[in-house]
């Protein structure tokens, strides 16, 4: 059986090998088979042949696809340049530089928005998501990701609706969730297996298997490690051919089958050289340098840590660098030099810190490049105004000079006009400003927490309890999660600002929603003994965006558990008022005084208050609730005294009967 394995193995490479030669004579031939096609046929070709050996030959495969974009530009078809750009894209990805590829998505998703061009625009929002979860965005991966699942779906695209849950099930595999990204990877291997798509039959079963060896499941991660393999080697795929031996060499290490590991691991660095992919190469030598430490093999495995790294260094991509200082450190750790080894941990700490602060700063930015269009929009719009002003008054005294008065009449109103909206853009200048410092703060406390706790856990670590440094790692996680919380909702509410979040209103059991979203809270209740209730158990339909709706519910019943002692009660109320459901959400807590409810809703006064065990909050969640509760056509109020809890209350359209 092993001899026949070898065998495969040997005959593949060949194969691959021979592809590698003809492909340059391949394309050749068939450009001149098609010399005489229309410009749109040689297009659609070229682009066939960019994707189609995007892994087996990367740098043909973007010599053809720069061919057809390059012509699909001659020609103006913008349709035809999207698919270019798209296909391009995927290459540079499997090259690992993620940054060009991410350039290609963008103008592939741009253009295919200004002409309405929803297939490929589809395809470029699964492409940017794709992009991002590979670099640990994965709100902002998600976002791209369901816009493009939701396109597919409206055209019954079933090979991209595919490309888009197996990039799903990959985020939920990140985020630690084994039982929903085993629920996408299996729908994505059914549909691919409906359309006949071996080669992504192969990837949907290769991430099953990643997810089992995650779990220590070994024999049912092999099992289906093999099943992949089987249609990676039928569909002539290397790349994730590559990809599926190094994971079973990931299998056999955690067994402690060093021989096996260096076996699989060698094979997949073998493959990933032959079609330069970058990213995985260096992750093979990393591997195989640990796995020599461990089977003392100490020379060889330096060998293969020290390319690895410099490797990461050239094309300069930080998370390989990271890989190379963890495993350096893992090295030197096994082989027993723990001064090395511990430098480069620190080195990996360091880095790894560094590119979290940049993550933020990234978030920021984007919220900041969102505010700066809005500004430059309205200053267009005002120059606008103008320049229509400038030329009606000429028009105005060439052809009308006998209504002289009333053109001046006119001129003046829109004077008028003009100066009540630089003052209101001004008033909305100053707004945005004081939210921005706001913002700015909250950010910054919860990192000095985080800081201080660290500096206090590492400074005095052997002489601190069990129980010391037990309550420093929940200051920590309590920071990173309130962090985490702040950078979600500014996520929000800025792609609401920009007109980023598609309004989707469909009709709806309200009632339904209510209670999904009080059995999302339970755990987070129970913790403080409170009790979540509704009311109402008739159906109460609506036409509302669901996920909109769901994010106000949300927050409101989660500061209701906030601010409310152990052992109170959050109940949720609905009433039916003329054509709207009226939706209060009472709380047992400690209320509000006049002064702090005048600022709630209110962008630049912010109101932050400590709940009843000491949660922190930033106020940001209220500003996203009135966001869309008005964007569904309904109004948002609260009322509330101290030590009388409080109710808030918000309206919706009723489906009218």
């Amino acid at each position: 059986m092993k001899i026949i394995k070898a065998f495969n193995i040997h005959f593949f490479y060949l194969f691959s090998l021979a592809v590698l030669v003809n492909a340059q004579t391949y394309l050749d031939t068939q450009l001149a088979t098609i010399e005489g096609k229309p410009d749109t046929v040689k297009i659609k070709f070229l682009c066939d042949f960019c994707y189609n050996n995007r892994v087996n030959s990367p740098k043909l495969a973007l010599e053809s696809g720069e061919m057809a974009l390059d012509l699909a530009r001659k020609i103006s078809n913008k349709s035809l340049e999207t698919l270019s750009l798209n296909v391009i894209g995927r290459v540079y990805r499997i090259l690992g530089d993620y940054d060009k590829s991410l350039t290609y998505f963008m103008n592939a998703r741009r253009i295919a928005e200004e002409n309405k061009d929803s297939v490929n625009l589809a395809h470029a929002e699964n492409n940017i998501g794709g992009n991002y979860w590979r670099k640990s965005y994965y709100s902002l991966a998600l976002v791209h990701i369901l816009n493009g699942l939701r396109i597919f779906e409206r055209f019954n695209d079933k090979s991209g609706k595919a490309f888009c849950l197996i990039n799903i099930g990959a985020i939920y595999r990140r985020l630690n969730n084994f039982t929903k990204a085993l629920e996408y990877f299996e729908l994505a291997y059914k549909i691919r297996k409906e359309i006949g798509d071996m080669g992504g039959a192969a990837a949907a079963l290769s991430s099953i298997a990643d997810l089992y060896s995650d779990q220590n499941n070994y024999q049912k991660a092999l099992e289906y490690y093999n099943m992949a393999e089987k249609e990676y080697e039928a569909a002539g795929d290397k790349s994730d051919l590559a990809l599926v031996w190094s994971g079973i060499g990931n299998v056999y290490f955690k067994q402690k089958d060093f021989d096996r590991a260096i076996k699989y691991h060698a094979n997949s660095l073998n493959l990933s050289r032959q079609i330069s992919g970058n990213e995985r190469q260096i992750l093979s030598e990393n591997n195989l340098g640990v796995i020599y430490a461990h089977s003392g093999r100490f020379n060889e495995g330096e060998k293969y840590l020290s390319r690895a790294f410099k490797d990461a260094q050239k094309i300069k991509d930080n998370y390989l660098i990271l890989s190379s200082y963890n495993a350096f450190s893992k090295f030197y750790e096994i082989k027993g030099d723990l001064r090395n080894s511990l430098k480069y941990l620190n080195m990996y700490i360091a880095l790894k810190d560094t590119i979290e602060a940049q993550k933020n700063i990234a978030s920021i930015g984007e919220m900041e490049a969102i505010y700066k269009n809005e500004k430059i929009s309205k200053e267009n719009a005002i120059l606008l105004k103008d320049k229509e002003m400038s030329d009606k008054q000429r028009s105005y005294w060439i052809i009308f000079t006998a209504f002289l008065i009333v053109s001046s009449l006119i001129l003046y109103a829109r004077f008028l006009l003009k100066k009540r909206a630089n003052k209101r853009l001004k008033e909305i200048n100053v707004t945005k400003d004081k939210f921005f410092g706001i913002i700015a703060h909250d950010l910054k406390n919860p990192f000095n927490s985080i800081f201080g706790a660290t500096e206090i856990l590492l400074s005095n670590f052997r002489n601190q309890t069990d129980e010391e440094k037990l309550h420093i790692i929940k200051e920590i996680e309590n920071s990173a999660r309130q962090t985490y919380k702040l950078l979600e909702n500014l996520l929000f509410w800025s792609r609401a600002q920009a007109g980023i979040i598609a309004f989707q209103p469909k009709a709806l059991n309200i009632k339904d929603v209510i209670n999904d979203t009080i059995s999302l809270l339970e755990n987070t209740a129970n913790n403080k003994n409170i009790k979540l209730s509704s009311e109402n158990s008739e159906k109460f339909e609506v036409i509302c965006d669901e996920e909109m709706i769901k994010t106000v519910l949300r927050n409101l019943i989660s500061n209701g558990i906030k601010f409310t002692n152990e052992g109170g009660t959050v109940t949720t109320i609905l009433k039916k008022i003329g054509n709207h459901i009226e939706i209060t959400i009472v709380d047992s807590g400690i209320g509000m005084s006049p002064e702090i409810k005048s600022e709630l809703f209110k962008i630049d006064r912010i109101t932050t208050s400590k709940g009843t065990s000491g949660e922190k909050g930033t106020g940001l969640g209220l500003i996203l609730c009135k966001e869309f509760v008005e964007k569904n056509n309904g109004k948002i109020w609260v009322e509330s005294k101290p030590g009388e809890g409080s109710r808030f209350i918000f309206t919706i359209p009723s489906i009218i009967k």
